[in-house]
């Protein structure tokens, strides 16, 4: 169980906003990036560091693909995220 159920839980929520369009890809990885601030404690350094690698590769899709298929192309992160956390 994680040390930040809180973090993981808004985390959670905000995926499912996003995948139903209720907030942008920015807002999204705004908030992956604030949970990535508060999980602090060494015992959890995997689960911030794959959120760390996660935003990034959500930044990469977000500069280089074309607008119109940015969202499905998300969507597998998304997806692996939600994973991540629901283990943590």
């Amino acid at each position: 169980m994680s040390l930040y159920p809180d973090v993981i839980q808004q985390l959670l929520v905000s995926s499912n906003r996003y995948k139903h369009g209720e907030i942008t890809l920015d807002s999204y990885k705004s908030e992956i990036w604030s949970a990535v601030g508060k999980i602090i404690a060494i015992e959890e350094k995997e689960l911030r560091a794959f959120l760390q690698a996660a935003e990034a590769e959500l930044d990469s899709i977000q500069y280089t693909t074309d607008d119109s298929k940015i969202f499905n192309s998300t969507l597998v992160i998304v997806e692996r995220i939600e994973e991540r956390l629901l283990c943590s």
